[in-house]
């Protein structure tokens, strides 16, 4: 339970450091360029980071799926929980 909880915590963190777009920064491409083709890359990176969130979440409702019917010893949680901050 610990586990997830942290688990839980680490995510929310990083979606506040990517809301925030401090998280991940590919800038050194979008300073270099000029003010016309620093907008398009800014609205790529942002497909690209949505792209990104999409695959997450649906790769842990894959993992999730997978060891939904396995129990994590000592517990009736599902191992399948432990994929769960990854579809939040």
């Amino acid at each position: 339970v610990a586990l997830l909880l942290m688990n839980t915590a680490l995510f929310c963190g990083a979606a506040v450091g990517v809301r925030r777009e401090q998280h991940f920064s590919f800038s050194l491409l979008q300073d270099a360029a000029q003010p016309s083709l620093r907008r398009w890359l800014q609205s790529l990176t942002q497909i690209g980071v949505l792209a990104l969130g999409i695959l997450l979440v649906w790769g842990g409702a894959v993992l999730y799926a997978a060891e939904a019917d396995v129990v994590i010893a000592g517990t009736r949680l599902s191992e399948g929980a432990r994929f769960l901050p990854l579809c939040v």
